[in-house]
């Protein structure tokens, strides 16, 4: 794996989350909507761990350190959107569950 910038993970990330979710998280929201659409996207590893050349010189385990320390961010943000996802798919569930009750009973006005 090539060896990425500590601002091309940022924009992976971004990317990998949509343009909506981050500009949402960036005002301070969740930056998940009920609509389901939203795409978890795993963290990379950073590839420069296993190379012998980022332990090289202090230049390289610096720009190794900066990729950790943006993929360690990334598994911060995954876990929150699996988070989300379980609450919202629960959510769901639970709302189905309800209406599938209401209705098989015969009852009228179900959500």
């Amino acid at each position: 794996m090539p060896a990425y910038s500590p601002a091309m993970f940022a924009l992976m990330a971004t990317l990998s989350m949509g343009f909506a979710s981050a500009q949402a998280q960036q005002a301070g929201n969740s930056g998940f909507s009920a609509s389901g659409l939203n795409y978890c996207a795993p963290p990379s590893q950073p590839g420069c761990i296993g190379l012998a050349a980022s332990y090289a010189t202090a230049t390289g385990i610096a720009a190794c350190t900066a990729q950790f320390n943006q993929y360690i961010d990334s598994v911060f943000v995954y876990r929150t959107c699996l988070d989300h996802e379980v609450k919202r798919v629960v959510s769901e569930a639970n709302a189905l569950s309800q209406s599938f009750k209401c209705r098989s009973a015969g009852r009228r006005n179900c959500k």
